[in-house]
């Protein structure tokens, strides 16, 4: 009875405040489902800390912030990951968060505000968002790489309890191999 009731009230939260967010019901379209598969190309000034945070990842949810008109609903959404750490971590899942530069001090201040730690790794000037020529599409602003650094997921995958089983199957199938 405990872990449902820890599995469906961040399910029902998520869905609540997913649901005030822009473009949530946005779906890919199949240019987007190219992107799956792909491996995502990682800037220079960013490789080290990057490859550090994935190194000991089997999966790893990449958040892109400072794209959207609001920093502050991005955040609220990422706040709700929250809810899903212990099965993150279980699954060696980590979260890690990519900002411009310019952004960092609204962004740390949000961050704090909000008691959220996930790590950030800082873009300088878009480059990362540049050299992989995939963030045209707000759904894009969410994905998931594995270890090798290929896209195995598109979007948040907290957006409904649907969404979630699907994701859920696919990080207990990693962990296996």
């Amino acid at each position: 009875m405990n872990i449902i009731i820890k599995t469906l009230f961040p399910a029902i939260i998520s869905m609540i405040f997913l649901q005030s967010c822009k473009n949530i019901d946005k779906k890919p379209d199949s240019g987007l489902k190219s992107f799956l598969g792909s491996t995502i190309v990682v800037p220079q000034n960013m490789e080290y800390e990057f490859d550090r945070l994935v190194k000991n990842s089997t999966n790893v949810i990449v958040i892109i912030l400072g794209l959207e008109d609001c920093n502050e609903c991005s955040l609220k959404n990422i706040s709700i990951f929250k809810h899903y750490n212990s099965i993150f971590s279980l699954y060696n899942t980590n979260i890690v968060l990519i900002t411009e530069r310019s952004n960092q001090e609204e962004i740390t201040m949000l961050l704090n505000k909000m008691d959220i730690n996930y790590p950030i790794i800082y873009d300088d000037n878009y480059e990362f968002i540049n050299k992989n020529k995939l963030m045209t599409d707000p759904i894009l602003y969410t994905f998931v790489i594995n270890a090798k650094k290929e896209i195995i997921w598109i979007g948040s995958p907290i957006t409904d309890s649907k969404t979630w089983d699907l994701f859920y199957k696919l990080i207990q199938k990693t962990k296996q191999r």
